[in-house]
């Protein structure tokens, strides 16, 4: 993975281009759109290398985006470590996702009269609840299998090494959520967060539920060494959690309501942006999603498991944040990555309800 080149400055496209022909302005506006003609949010990394519409080069196509997304674009409380706000707009593709995952991660697995309730669809999906856990552990380098995993949620088994450990933990902090689903988001909560999901792993114990005092913290790649991310300063933390502790704990439904779902991914982008711990940064950030989801009535959710869709593409997950941070703190980029991994992840359990329903009804014939 690499750091994305930088965009072109939108405005000097646009002036530039308002100096041009009335043929090449009227094709500039006429491509004015937030997506691609295949409804593709495209970072400028990605748009250059896509073939251009007739008349206009690269830089005027990605101004011309810019500008659409622009108009549409909603500001956030929350600040990038630069001051600048965090930028987010709903393109349609976005809105499809949301209304399905509306319709099917909670209320009834199914729309007819076989569906499967909440109460019947926990006792069905029990055994999934090992996937998260797993998955959320292997996307940090834990080294176990899914049937290791199984052992230490569902049959008491001790884990024997550091990876088994943080998967147990894992789980321990979606049970955690789960319990506390009901609390706003406060300091406390998130360090005994932290505390569970780390505890054991930590090279320095004390780190375990405590937020990091120095900046020698940053995300590089580990295959060439470059640096990826550097979160805010330590001495700026407190505060910064503070603002995302309101905007988590804000349910107000006026000018500034956020759908909440892409709220869950906000904080799940927000947390691991901030970088407040040592380690176990990403761990928190994913709980962090189900807690929100999970509060604002998304039962299905906790049967879902968003890291084992994550693992399958974890170039274009860590893509999606840089995308975020190289083009003035979009976050949409973010939040479609994670829309259509959710979605992903919800159709999967719905596949796997059906095949267990057709397995029962088959028994039942028999």
């Amino acid at each position: 993975m690499r750091v994305p080149n930088q965009p072109p400055d939108r405005q000097t496209a646009l002036d530039a281009i308002l100096k041009e022909d009335s043929q090449r302005v009227r094709t500039f506006f006429e491509n004015s759109k937030p997506v691609d003609d295949k409804g593709r949010y495209l970072h400028w990394d990605e748009l250059r290398f896509k073939p251009l519409p007739d008349g206009l080069s690269a830089v005027q196509w990605w101004a011309a985006t810019k500008l659409a997304r622009h108009i549409i674009q909603q500001p956030l409380a929350l600040k990038d470590k630069f001051g600048n706000p965090f930028r987010y707009c709903e393109p349609q593709v976005l809105k499809v996702i949301l209304r399905f995952l509306d319709m099917n991660a909670g209320g009834a697995l199914g729309a007819d009269a076989t569906a499967v309730s909440a109460h019947e669809g926990r006792a069905h999906l029990t055994r999934s609840l090992a996937e998260e856990p797993f998955a959320s552990s292997f996307i940090e380098g834990a080294a176990t299998t899914r049937q290791i995993a199984k052992q230490l949620i569902f049959e008491g088994r001790q884990p024997k090494t550091r990876d088994e450990l943080m998967v147990l933990n894992n789980f321990r902090a979606m049970e955690f959520v789960k319990q506390f689903r009901g609390q706003k988001l406060r300091l406390d909560f998130l360090l005994e967060l932290h505390n569970i999901v780390t505890k054991g792993t930590m090279d320095d114990p004390a780190d375990s539920g405590r937020i990091r005092t120095n900046d020698d913290i940053q995300v590089v790649d580990d295959t060439n060494g470059e640096i990826l991310h550097q979160p805010p300063p330590a001495a700026d933390l407190l505060v910064r959690l503070e603002l995302l502790f309101e905007f988590a704990n804000d349910d107000s439904e006026g000018a500034h309501w956020v759908h909440p779902l892409l709220k869950a991914m906000m904080l799940h982008f927000m947390l691991a942006y901030e970088h407040p711990f040592v380690d176990g940064n990403g761990r928190v950030a994913r709980a962090l999603f189900y807690w929100y989801a999970l509060k604002q009535g998304y039962w299905l959710l906790e049967y879902v498991s968003i890291s084992s869709v994550i693992a399958e593409a974890k170039i274009e997950y860590g893509r999606s944040f840089l995308f975020v941070e190289s083009d003035e703190s979009d976050l949409t980029y973010f939040l479609c990555n994670q829309a259509n991994t959710l979605k992903k992840a919800v159709e999967r359990l719905h596949s796997y309800v059906e095949r267990k329903k057709k397995e029962v009804q088959g028994l039942e014939v028999r």
